[in-house]
């Protein structure tokens, strides 16, 4: 289970974090000509290690591996890690550059802008071009009367972006759980 959640995390944390790399770096250039300062903190170290910041922060949101997120859900998670990792970057900028405060504050307000329909058209991009791997999503044992359970492992296979590969339907679980708790409850 650990290294399929692996295997399906990996790709999507690479989504993210490029993204977010990319966003930085092209926002913060952008606000320095805006201003009309040549701050030149942000280089390719500087804005790589911001751009690590989301790892974690997306792992906390439930982002990977985001097994059955929906879309709506996926978003706004995506975006509350985004604003997190956008309020880090202006701390980390306030705190080492208390000089620039105006232009890491601009700067963390272009990154989220930007950050949170680019980096989310790389997941769902990501997403759509990995579901016909055969090594993404979870394998799933669909437990269920019969009339359900087809219409369960129909939506799951129709939807493996969602990181659910229906391997398999249990049809009548009372020959194996016949007498346990499972089925007191």
């Amino acid at each position: 289970a650990v290294v399929q959640s692996l295997v399906t995390s990996i790709p999507l944390a690479i989504a993210d974090f490029y993204s977010l790399y990319a966003c930085i770096f092209l926002t913060t250039g952008l606000v320095e000509r805006i201003l009309g300062i040549a701050t030149t903190q942000i280089e390719n170290r500087t804005a790589f290690f911001m751009a690590l910041v989301i790892l974690p922060i997306a792992h906390l949101a439930g982002l990977y591996p985001g097994l059955g997120l929906g879309s709506i859900v996926e978003f706004r998670q995506l975006a509350r890690a985004l604003f997190a990792s956008s309020v880090v970057y202006a701390g980390i900028g306030w705190f080492c550059f208390p000089g620039s405060w105006l232009f890491y504050t601009l700067s963390a307000a272009a990154v989220f802008a930007m950050a949170l329909p680019m980096t989310m058209t790389v997941r769902f991009a990501v997403q759509h071009i990995f579901k016909y791997l055969p090594f993404w999503g979870a394998p799933t044992l669909i437990v269920a009367e019969p009339q359900r359970a087809l219409q369960l492992y129909r939506r799951l296979a129709a939807r493996k972006e969602q990181g659910f590969r229906p391997v398999g339907v249990l049809l009548h679980a009372e020959q194996y759980w016949e007498g346990s708790e499972f089925l007191q409850r």
